[in-house]
């Protein structure tokens, strides 16, 4: 069994409070801030998956890029999430940045969904590994 390592448990939190404020967003309607925090969710819950194999990616492709190898790769997550986490640094960059397009409220909720079940996932595989304390565990 892992050891839990604070870092990890800091990243998942942190991809948990993401979660919960894109959550918050898309029910003011503010669709693109919740598109681009449920990224942010997928992204700290990624980076803790990296952690677990000693990885400190410097760039958020590192990152993305980790996870298909070490995880979507050897099948220990689903290849369809690391699928989601591609696609949705895409539509973050878009929800960032590109002001003339505007973010449905159907968008929004796709990103939802898939942050929600990324960070499911990653949070699962986490504690099935020994990473985690029973009080991380929302």
């Amino acid at each position: 069994m892992a050891s839990v390592d604070l870092e990890i448990e800091a990243y998942v939190h942190r991809a948990q409070q993401a979660l919960e404020v894109a959550r918050g967003n898309f029910e003011e309607l503010y669709w693109a801030d919740a598109l681009s925090k449920c990224y942010y969710a997928m992204f700290y819950a990624a980076s803790a998956l990296v952690r677990t194999k000693g990885i400190r990616p410097s760039k958020h492709s590192a990152v993305i890029a980790a996870v298909g190898e070490h995880f979507a790769k050897p099948g220990l997550i689903d290849q369809r999430l690391h699928r989601l986490l591609i696609d949705m640094f895409d539509e973050r960059q878009i929800a960032d940045y590109e002001v003339l397009l505007s973010i449905t409220e159907e968008r929004a909720r796709t990103g939802l969904e898939a942050a929600t079940q990324f960070v499911v996932a990653a949070t699962d595989y986490l504690e099935q590994s020994g990473f985690l304390s029973e009080a991380t565990v929302d």
